[in-house]
This record gives C-alpha cells, structure tokens and sequence, in this order.
C-alpha cells in the first residue's frame, strides 16, 4: 500500500493529541512533506468534559477537527475525498463501530496502529488457545454480517503482527505496513552525533506500561 500526496491521509485518535504524538505517529512529518493531511479528534465525543485547548490545537487549528457527536462525526465523513486513506488509533466499540461501518460502505481504505506489543500481552495470546478461537470466530461473524474488515495494519514486529490478528477488524485480506517507533529514530539520531552520552556502567529498564510497574 501507497500513500499519495493527492489524496487526504486521516488520522482518527479518541484522546487530545499531543505533541509526542505528532512525532511518534508522524503525523507532522506528513504536513511537512506536503501531504494533505487531518485529524479527527473524537475525545469530545468520548468525554464531554476533555480539555481539548491545546497550543497543539490552536497550532493545526486547520486540520485537527474536535468533534464532540455522532452527527459531527458522520458529516465529516460524508465530506473526505473518497480516495482518502484513515489511520486510526481509536479503539472499536459499540459506541465507535459505526465510523469503521460507514468508511467502508463509502469504500474508504481505513487500518489500524499495531506496534509496542508488551512482552506479558504477547505471551498471554500466545498461551490462550480459547481466547484466540473465540477471538477469531467473533471476527469471522462481525465480517459475514458487515463485510467491514480493517484494510492494513501498521506494525514493527512479529508480536504485533500475532497481535493485529486478534483485532475486531482483522481479515486474512488485511496488508501489514511495517514500522518502527519513534525511539528508535531518535537511537539513529544520537548515534549519528557519535557522541557517547553515558560513560560509565548502566542498566536498561524496559517500561511494559503495566499496573503497578
């Protein structure tokens, strides 16, 4: 898959963005490689009470659209070039499934960010037989009654491709894009400047965002 300066690229997110993720996602490299690029803010819709005032969003002001209602929602959609490809890092629910619905009965190509796979969640759908059998037969049942499946997935390892295949929306006609996080960018960045930043002894803490870490 190929993404194109002709057509819009969309990123849908369910929390305020911040600055972190306009770097981690690439979303500001893509407004500075000129592609025609938004984002469609559904944290109103999700909390009535989120702060969305952001310099970030004073900033994009132009292309980050808070959206706070289902109308909302289905009128932006109704409005994208047909042609536009979605990248979205909200979740699929009852409350969000309806976007995924209408992306595709407008043929829009929409998928997902799979990448970051904690080591213990990687473990736990590879040891749960039952899990991974239901997991698969609701997908299976969701794509028979909605022909809606998510067209990519963007990964940068094994775990998350074996990860992507537990999603709501995944199908065997699902792409993988491949992709690396943003630490390992700003690695090579460092690496480039040859400058050893730590001289002596250290060790290395791998955060698995997990409770009581």
């Amino acid at each position: 898959m190929t993404f194109s300066k002709k057509f819009p690229i969309i990123f849908i997110v369910d929390q305020p963005i911040n600055n972190r993720d306009f770097n981690r996602f690439r979303i500001k490299d893509f407004i500075d490689n000129g592609y025609n690029t938004k984002v469609l803010d559904l944290s109103l819709s999700n909390n009535k009470n989120s702060n969305c005032k952001s310099d970030l969003l004073l900033r994009y002001n132009k292309i980050i659209y808070s959206i706070s209602n289902k109308n909302e929602i289905l009128n932006f959609l109704n409005k994208i070039n047909k042609n536009s490809i979605v990248i979205s890092l909200s979740s699929v629910n009852s409350n969000t499934f309806f976007i995924y619905k209408t992306l595709s009965n407008y043929k829009i190509k929409f998928g997902f960010l799979s990448f970051g796979t904690n080591p213990d969640f990687y473990q736990f759908i590879s040891n749960n037989f039952l899990r991974n059998f239901l997991r698969n037969l609701k997908n299976e049942f969701i794509f028979f009654f909605t022909k809606v499946y998510s067209s990519f997935y963007i990964v940068g390892s094994k775990a998350d491709i074996d990860r992507s295949k537990h999603h709501i929306l995944f199908n065997n006609k699902s792409e993988y894009i491949f992709y690396h996080n943003l630490d390992y960018d700003l690695f090579l960045e460092e690496k480039l400047k040859n400058n050893k930043i730590i001289k002596d002894k250290y060790a290395v803490f791998l955060d698995e965002a997990n409770t009581n870490h």
